[in-house]
């Protein structure tokens, strides 16, 4: 699982925190390797696209809200420092370098592995051959659950979904979530069940006329006995 500070998700939010630690990897490893340091800073580079394929749990959308979001906040900063004039390729920097590089000899880091299907060597467009990533949990917004209730055109509350699962961590029953969309697709089922209850069965579901008339004289017996 890919790990991030919690004080970065308290601070930033949860999706923050998880781009600031990427950012952190590469950055980390390129000042220990004494590269891409330009105006002060030390860099890294990526497409939105490139972040899609290392972070395939987000759409491009959430990864230029995420990097706009660090942006506005004073985390990051935006460059170029691309050798071909053509290249669009975007290059960022922590604004306050001390207060978010890690002290990680030869730029090593525990988790390493998700990130090195984006090795930065050569130029900066080539991005191939993406690398398997562990899948982890991000909470959704309320936005985002609004609008999958509205594809589904069902009744669940989006508002009263979000404030229950945060409020007990995200978990279902003892377990942490793992797929929102099962859980707002449960949500929807109980609400049917709520609106739609099934009626109780009939004790006289599936007898013949004749165990239901001695099923009903049984009754009548037992009554005038009382």
């Amino acid at each position: 699982m890919v790990e991030f500070r919690e004080l970065d998700a308290v601070v930033y939010g949860d999706r923050e925190a998880i781009m600031i630690n990427y950012f952190r990897y590469w950055i980390s490893k390129n000042k220990a390797n004494n590269k891409h340091f330009y105006d002060g800073h030390y860099w890294t580079y990526n497409s939105v696209s490139a972040f899609k394929k290392v972070m395939p749990y987000w759409s491009e959308k959430q990864i230029r809200n995420i990097i706009t979001s660090l942006i506005e906040k004073g985390v990051i900063m935006e460059g170029n420092y691309n050798k071909a004039g053509y290249d669009r390729t975007k290059w960022y920097a922590f604004c306050l370098e001390d207060s978010f590089l890690l002290n990680c000899p030869n730029g090593q880091m525990d988790f390493a592995k998700w990130a090195n299907g984006f090795d930065q060597k050569g130029k900066p467009i080539p991005i191939s051959n993406p690398v398997s990533n562990p899948i982890i949990f991000v909470p959704p917004s309320l936005e985002e659950i609004e609008e999958y209730c509205r594809e589904r055109n069902n009744d669940v509350d989006a508002e009263k979904f979000i404030n229950y699962y945060q409020s007990n961590g995200w978990r279902v029953g003892k377990n942490k979530m793992k797929d929102w969309k099962a859980a707002v697709r449960t949500w929807e089922r109980n609400s049917i069940r709520q609106l739609h209850p099934s009626k109780p069965k009939s004790k006289y579901e599936g007898l013949t006329i004749e165990e239901c008339r001695k099923l009903a004289q049984q009754e009548i017996a037992e009554f005038n006995s009382r």
